[in-house]
């Protein structure tokens, strides 16, 4: 079975928020995928303002992102239609090499093997003011060989937080 890949399905919908464009991919799930994802939206100039990342038990990804162009305004709908097509082409699930990601803390990033049985916690505080942060950990988390099971998103910004519990899909309001 190693080697072969699967489709992944990438959908938009610039109807559900009056600010903000929704992003859902669903792939089989590998080390890497977010790094894929968040290349494709760097690359675009589209800033992630909330999102749920979740893998289901059977290793399927449902990752929902609203997101934004770097000035903050909704996506337009051609670009929203080319963001969906290029993720498409990205984000394509093939076999991954068999890794064991590392247990360590530096300043304000930790990562725990032994906080869950089956899974590896990460816990990052603050972002930094700059476009591309959520790139850079996702490239820190593919380079460790982590496959996301559950992340949530949140603003620095108090007045921009929302309230999100493990276990129950969060939106922005």
């Amino acid at each position: 079975m190693a080697g072969e890949c699967s489709l992944s399905f990438v959908t938009v919908d610039n109807k559900c928020h009056p600010a903000l464009t929704k992003l859902n991919v669903s792939a089989a799930n590998y080390s890497g995928l977010l790094t894929t994802i968040t290349w494709v939206l760097h690359g675009m100039n589209v800033r992630v303002q909330h999102g749920v990342i979740r893998t289901a038990d059977d290793g399927f990804a449902e990752d929902t992102l609203w997101v934004t162009n770097t000035y903050g305004k909704k996506l337009s709908d051609a670009t929203a239609s080319m963001l969906r097509e290029r993720l498409q082409e990205f984000v394509v699930y093939c076999e991954p090499q068999d890794t064991t990601p590392q247990e360590w803390v530096s300043d304000n990033v930790e990562v725990s093997n032994s906080a869950h049985p089956q899974w590896t916690q990460l816990i990052i505080r603050g972002e930094p003011p700059r476009h591309g942060f959520l790139l850079q950990v996702a490239s820190v988390l593919s380079g460790t060989g982590a496959v996301l099971h559950e992340a949530f998103i949140q603003s620095c910004d108090p007045q921009e937080a929302y309230s999100t519990q493990p276990g129950i899909a969060g939106a922005p309001p």
